[in-house]
């Protein structure tokens, strides 16, 4: 996860808040700042490799769900003055930006490349524009000390 934040802070300019996902976004008042990136492991499905000689060494593929959540501030529809709907549609940017920071993507230590495989738009947080990409990568794991 920190790999993944210290990306996206690196990368992606303009995102005022990241951290893990924790619901914030279902808060009355979520305790973020906008643009915010949340994310998390959404699900994992693992296998035991063969010949690990009972070692516990398990192949996982991870679905990694990264949020991007704004505030709508500015008119985006045709009809508003341009420098209004560039403001409102900054958001695409960002969501840009994030893509091109993680598709393919390794931190070359912890996880394989980030394929994104999916993209998901939220309609119930009122007042706000939010998409979850979801990316796969595979991982080793092993019960070695």
């Amino acid at each position: 996860m920190k790999a993944i934040q210290d990306r996206i802070k690196s990368r992606v300019p303009g995102v005022m808040y990241i951290d893990v996902d924790w619901g914030q976004l279902q808060e009355q008042e979520p305790p973020i700042k906008w643009p915010a990136v949340l994310v998390d492991i959404d699900g994992a499905d693992y296998e035991q490799l063969e010949g690990d000689g009972g070692r516990g060494v398990q192949r996982c593929l991870a679905e990694v769900r990264i949020t991007l959540a704004s505030e709508k501030l500015s008119p985006t529809n045709a009809r508003a003055d341009n420098s209004s709907r560039v403001a409102g549609l900054a958001y695409f940017d960002t969501l840009a930006a994030l893509h091109n920071a993680l598709q393919g993507w390794s931190d070359g230590e912890h996880f394989g490349q980030l394929e994104r495989v999916r993209m998901r738009t939220r309609s119930s947080v009122r007042g706000h524009i939010v998409k979850d990409l979801y990316y796969q990568t595979v991982y080793i794991e092993s019960t070695e000390d």
